[in-house]
This record gives C-alpha cells, structure tokens and sequence, in this order.
C-alpha cells in the first residue's frame, strides 16, 4: 500500500514539475517575443522545443546552454535575426549546415560539447565575431566551478575582439569567425591536422590550437595571416621550412611537442618575422638553437622586440 502511493506521489510530482515547465516556457516565449532574447539554460532539454518556432522570426540572442541537446533543428534558418547562440555545456557532436543561412550571427558559443569537426558553413556567417569550441570532446568534472556562463559572458564588454579568462582557468572565450576572425580558441579537443578552412581567414590573427593530437606543422600554414600561433602541447614531430614564409608571423609556440632538433627548420630562425619563439619540453635543449644557422639573425629580432616592450 505505502509503495503504491509513494509510486502515485511521484508521477504526481513528474506531472506538476512538467506542467511548471510548460508553463514556464510559455512564459519564457512572451517575453521572448517582445524582447528578442529567450534564455532558457539549465532546464534539462533533450531536444530544442518545437514551439520556439514561433518566436523565431524575431530572436536576436538565444542560450540553451547545461542543458542534454545532442543536435539542432535543421531549420535553424528559422531564425534569421539571430546574433548570439550559447549551446555550451550540451552534448552536441555536429553542427547543421543550416546555421550558415543565420547572416546576422555574431557570437557562437559551443564550448564543452563532443564536436570534432569545425563545420565549413562557419565560411558563410560574415558578420561572426565570437566562436568558443574549447574541450569539445568531453565534459568536465571542473564545470561545476565555472558557474553559469552567462555570467562569464556578461563581463565582456559587447563582446569584443577578445574576451576573457575563468579565473579558474578553465574555459576561454576568444572572439572569431568567418572573414571576420580575428582570434579564434580551439584548444583541448582532438584534431589531428591544422585545419585547412583556418588558411583562408583574412583577420585571424590569435591562433590557439594547444593541446590537441596535431603531429606537424605542413607547408600550407606558411598561408595563415596570425600573429600569433600557440601549438603547445601536441605530438609535433616536424615543422615544415615553409611556416618561415607565414608574413605576419611573429610569436611562435611549440612547447611540450616531439620535435628534434633535426626537424626544426633554421629558416625559422634566419629567414622569417618571428621574434618570439617557444620550444621548452621538445627532445633537444632550447640552447641548441645556437648551433643552427640565422640564430643571431633570430636574437636581433627578439631583442628587439624586446626592447620595445619596455
């Protein structure tokens, strides 16, 4: 008897707690109505409610963020006013290419979800300013200290070109996008190759893709226009003489990889505008790079560089 209404109080509580939330989705699509932005992270949705079609027309700023989606509607094109989408913290694995048809979309968060491809359709948002992908191959137990990424998001002022750093050290938000990337974050994740799609961002200029399987560096990257390229952490084991000819080039990471020094190309040293070079953690001592040809021509530009700094 005691079970039988223990089993009747729960599905009681199951069908309260579900009228609630379709109560306050409702609630939630008014508003989203009148003002454009519908939140609705930390709700347990397994799938991306139907009903927000309604609204669509008229969303600038959509989070779904902690929640369960495993995909996106393929009519994302639903929504072409759109400018911000959070779908951090889901279970996400792809992206549809439905989202290139969102003209207007400035800021893509997508952090801590399983994708392991940057989807090509990112070529067609023109107008895109932020896309986070930082460990998108798997959850973290650390997560739980971040809190609500809202939060993280809301220091930014107007999302600017770079944004900030959990002072847990646990996620970074850097800003990017299609022809207009300027920095983009693709760091813990599991690619296995520099990314070809990246060589034709006219703007990029913060490159960060550490900790991931990368094993060598090819001649196409000699195409990037970053500054700055941080390849820490990864199974580098040779760095082709090309990278020498990557213009803008000026800060170098390739910490904690496999190199030897047999596979370090002295171009780098003597033929290139790199003045920042970081090579700790590789299967030769740093102060062998005195041994290869163009290493004063390096020390002038990074004393140089030096100097102005201070």
């Amino acid at each position: 008897m005691s079970n039988a209404r223990e089993n009747l109080n729960k599905l009681f509580t199951k069908r309260v707690i579900k009228m609630g939330n379709a109560n306050s989705l409702k609630h939630h699509l008014e508003n989203a109505q009148k003002t454009g932005v519908c939140a609705l992270p930390k709700r347990g949705l397994s799938e991306v409610p139907a009903d927000l079609l309604k609204v669509a027309a008229s969303l600038r700023t959509l989070d779904l963020s902690e929640n369960k989606l495993s995909s996106l509607p393929s009519s994302m094109q639903a929504f072409p006013q759109l400018k911000h989408l959070n779908c951090s913290q889901n279970k996400l694995t792809q992206l549809p290419d439905t989202l290139g048809a969102l003209t207007k979309l400035e800021t893509l968060l997508m952090s801590y979800n399983k994708i392991t491809k940057l989807p090509d359709m990112l070529s067609a948002l023109k107008n895109l300013k932020t896309v986070n992908l930082r460990y998108a191959r798997r959850h973290e137990p650390q997560l739980e200290r971040l809190g609500d990424i809202n939060n993280m998001v809301e220091q930014v002022n107007e999302f600017g070109d770079v944004l900030c750093d959990c002072k847990k050290g646990c996620l970074r938000v850097l800003a990017g996008g299609a022809a207009t990337l300027r920095s983009l974050c693709w760091r813990h994740n599991q690619l296995s190759e520099l990314p070809g799609c990246l060589l034709s961002l006219p703007q990029l200029d913060v490159l960060d893709l550490s900790s991931n399987l990368i094993t060598s560096v090819p001649a196409s990257a000699a195409a990037l226009r970053c500054s700055e390229l941080n390849l820490n952490d990864n199974q580098i084991n040779r760095v082709s003489a090309e990278l020498a000819d990557c213009e803008r080039l000026k800060i170098l990471r390739l910490e904690s990889n496999c190199l030897s020094l047999d596979e370090f190309p002295a171009r780098l040293l003597a033929d290139s505008h790199v003045s920042l070079l970081a090579l700790d953690g590789n299967v030769f001592e740093v102060k062998q790079l005195a041994e290869l040809d163009g290493y004063d021509k390096y020390m002038e530009r990074y004393t140089a560089t030096k100097k102005k700094m201070f």
